[in-house]
């Protein structure tokens, strides 16, 4: 989406594109690292079946 914005204003010429293309990757590309990192820890999670009270409990322990 953010791709084709910038290629939009951009323009037709294939540097303009590959420019505002790169850019396009450079904003998105942390957001999606995060997503998917905060989608691992959350399936981790709930496969482990991690709670705040278990949590907890694994500190007192320790």
């Amino acid at each position: 989406m953010i791709n084709g914005i910038l290629t939009a204003i951009g323009g037709n010429t294939f540097f303009g594109v590959w420019i505002l293309s790169a850019i396009a990757q450079i904003i998105t590309a942390p957001f999606v690292a995060l997503v998917s990192v905060v989608l691992y820890v959350d399936l981790r999670a709930r496969h482990e079946s991690l709670n705040a009270t278990t949590l907890a409990m694994d500190l007192d322990r320790t």
